[in-house]
């Protein structure tokens, strides 16, 4: 059986990141506005899809079921620190640049701004890219082929959702500046998507 606790410097990192992850939710309580659209439900979907995909990531990891070795497992090592640290950088530049309009749940107020700061001059939705980045992270850097598997798929598929949620409630409450706005942004992945 794999050791999941170890206290070298990428381990130690990959903590500290999951501590800032973790703060994420004491530094940006969730805002609720009265008289607005909420949406709570697939924030749920979403969390569940996190726990479940690092449960299954740390299990086969810990139990040597489709990890992968050699360089290839090394690669993927550091690519999971390398996704982990981007998503909670993402998440953190994310929630500063929306400020007050900032919730956990899709919430859209009648007249309010559309934020094109930070990374929303380039992406409408750069929270859930970040939030992806972490949850792929997790995998990745334990090796686990099983764990990137269904977390890309299921983070995938409940992220894509949420998002089409979200955008759908923004244009009925902001309609054609929300419309002109998102135009001009990728939805999830620069240059791509």
């Amino acid at each position: 059986m794999h050791s999941l606790l170890l206290l070298t410097p990428d381990y130690i990192l990959f903590y500290l990141i999951t501590l800032l992850w973790l703060g994420e939710f004491l530094l940006y309580p969730s805002r609720r506005e009265k008289d607005s659209y909420r949406e709570r439900q697939s924030y749920y979907l979403i969390l569940l899809g996190i726990l479940s995909s690092i449960s299954l990531s740390l299990f086969t990891a810990g139990q040597e079921i489709g990890v992968l070795e050699g360089l290839l497992g090394t690669m993927a090592h550091y690519a999971g620190l390398f996704s982990y640290s981007g998503g909670i950088f993402l998440r953190y530049w994310g929630t500063r640049a929306l400020g007050r309009h900032f919730t956990r749940d899709v919430q859209v107020i009648p007249g309010q701004e559309l934020v094109s700061a930070g990374p929303y001059r380039h992406l409408r939705h750069p929270l859930y890219l970040g939030l992806f980045l972490l949850t792929l992270g997790v995998p990745l850097f334990y090796r686990s082929l099983p764990g990137m598997a269904y977390a890309t798929l299921v983070m995938g598929a409940s992220l894509n959702h949420r998002m089409s949620l979200e955008e759908k409630a923004m244009e009925d409450v902001l309609g054609e500046p929300y419309r002109i706005w998102k135009k001009k942004r990728y939805r999830f992945i620069p240059g791509l998507y």
